[in-house]
């Protein structure tokens, strides 16, 4: 369970504000973090990215799980997030 401060904070991680330029989509179990980018501000859809825990790890040897991979690809529509498959 995470304290209160946490949860706020997370949510602030996640608005997409526009002076911002990468905001939170959401965590995997391993603690990754995953963020919508946008890289100028003429591109009108944020790429998503992917912010390993460990960056001396070699991308290809990171284990990210199905729906997130689904998510970075565009092939699901919304982040598979811990408290939207809690809901379900």
């Amino acid at each position: 369970m995470s304290s209160p401060f946490r949860t706020l904070w997370q949510k602030w991680k996640a608005l997409p504000l526009p002076w911002r330029r990468r905001w939170l989509a959401g965590t995997d179990l391993a603690n990754n973090k995953y963020y919508y980018f946008r890289p100028s501000g003429s591109t009108p859809k944020p790429r998503r990215i992917l912010q390993q825990v460990n960056p001396h790890i070699p991308y290809s040897d990171i284990a990210i799980p199905v729906q997130w991979h689904q998510w970075l690809r565009h092939t699901r529509a919304s982040a598979p997030t811990i408290s939207r498959t809690a809901r379900r």
